[in-house]
């Protein structure tokens, strides 16, 4: 990748259609936002796209205006095979993403960059993500054999990777995804918030285009808690309701709805390609495992010592389910059943350090964006620290946000006071993680300056 350019880098048009947005995604949109922060040369930019597109050569007219500091990029779009694609498309209708049936192991290699550890969870909905987008927008063969919709049920615990997963297939598979937190959810006929109000929103956040809509994905969270021991609430039968309600829409049925209460027509959402994935933690499964048997006539259960939640996940099965509170009904719509495991330090260490977007870069980021430009600098045996920390609230990677503001709130608020401070490390001693301030020139810039005195010589 080219360094970092001093020249300023305008993008013209600066915005552009939704539409075009939406052909863009997969390559184009990330380069031209690389380009823009110096980051791709123009080289790299043009490579990058045409090896997203698979060699197709739709990448629109660009022309370069160098004057001085600035460099402009206008984007020529009328005249382009991108631009004459996008009228195809309009003219056909169709919803299907502009590329070819992806493979399982590029939707993993996708899934591994968004999610650290869980392989079997990201193998197996790997697997879902390719069959649907092979049911809505595959060729069929001579035998116009139909293909059934395969649902997925994630169950393990929170904070590690299970919602995670269904966005990173969505986003890697061009579709829209909605996530409805089902415990919220009541039968229809009762106040609150029922399946047609799922069905609306999920038209609406498609920007009313149904097609979009129905080749969607859609996320049920919190699904355990529809079950009679995860509700808790002893509202057994009104659960059951819900769930009645549910499996409509989840084993593929027309759902009516209007788009606001007095509204004129009513729209139809059909649900038979909607991928559905449910996640739940189903926290305490592990308990049914601790249940041995009687001796004796009328005598009560045996218990052993209650086991590991990751010990068991490969046992739990539709008994365990059917005990927590489903029907056999909605479940046999789950044909693919997987799990996640409750992270290690191990992982946690790198998904700090490793994931896009983590809380680490984030933070590195808030402290770059000072006045001063501050450089955040962490030890290897701080990123440990903060996993051996998170790890006993039993929340996954998300006690990690929680982590990383009680360790830089402080500092951040001490650095944006002192614009003398130029840099802050975390290091560890005694065990724990402490902060040192720096007045000097932080490491980055004695690169930089190194840099230049070098060229001169």
């Amino acid at each position: 990748m080219a360094k970092k350019s001093d020249k300023n880098i305008t993008i013209k048009p600066e915005k552009m259609s939704e539409t075009l947005n939406l052909i863009y995604q997969f390559g184009a949109e990330h380069v031209l936002k690389g380009f823009a922060s110096g980051q791709l040369s123009v080289t790299n930019a043009q490579e990058i796209y045409s090896y997203s597109q698979a060699g197709k050569a739709n990448w629109p007219t660009i022309k370069l205006c160098e004057s001085g500091n600035d460099i402009i990029m206008n984007i020529s779009i009328e005249g382009s095979i991108l631009h004459q694609e996008l009228i195809d498309s309009e003219k056909k209708s169709t919803t299907s993403p502009n590329h070819k049936t992806p493979k399982i192991r590029d939707i993993r290699e996708h899934l591994d960059t968004h999610v650290i550890g869980q392989a079997v969870a990201k193998r197996a909905v790997a697997r879902a993500g390719k069959l649907h987008y092979e049911r809505c927008f595959g060729e069929p063969t001579h035998n116009n054999t139909k293909l059934n919709k395969q649902n997925v049920l994630i169950h393990g615990p929170s904070g590690c990777g299970k919602t995670e997963i269904a966005r990173a297939l969505a986003t890697f598979l061009g579709i829209s995804v909605f996530i409805e937190d089902t415990s919220q959810l009541s039968p229809s006929g009762y106040k609150g918030r029922n399946i047609e109000d799922m069905a609306r929103e999920i038209w609406l956040q498609c920007d009313k285009n149904m097609e979009k809509a129905q080749t969607s994905i859609v996320v049920l969270d919190e699904f355990d808690k529809m079950g009679a021991i995860g509700n808790g609430s002893g509202v057994a039968g009104f659960r059951q309701s819900v769930m009645n309600d549910l499996l409509k829409f989840v084993e593929g049925g027309v759902i009516p709805f209007k788009e606001y209460a007095n509204a004129p027509e009513t729209q139809f959402l059909d649900t038979s390609n909607i991928l559905i994935i449910a996640l739940g933690a189903f926290e305490g499964i592990e308990h049914f495992f601790a249940e041995q048997g009687s001796i004796g006539f009328g005598a009560e259960k045996i218990k052993t010592e209650t086991p590991n939640r990751n010990d068991i996940v490969n046992d739990i099965n539709l008994e365990h389910f059917n005990k927590w509170g489903f029907n056999s009904q909605i479940l046999g719509r789950f044909p693919i059943r997987t799990h996640i495991l409750e992270l290690t330090v191990e992982e946690l260490v790198e998904i700090q350090k490793n994931v896009p977007g983590s809380v680490y870069h984030q933070w590195v980021e808030l402290f770059a964006r000072l006045d001063n430009r501050v450089e955040l600098e962490f030890t290897s045996p701080v990123f440990e620290a903060i996993a051996q920390k998170a790890i006993k609230q039993k929340t996954g990677a998300r006690e990690l946000v929680a982590e990383y503001s009680e360790l830089l709130g402080e500092a951040y608020d001490t650095a944006e006071d002192d614009e003398n401070i130029k840099s802050v490390k975390v290091c560890v001693k005694g065990g724990k993680p402490i902060i040192q301030y720096s007045t000097e020139i932080n490491a980055l810039e004695k690169i930089f300056k190194q840099t230049q005195i070098d060229k001169e010589a």
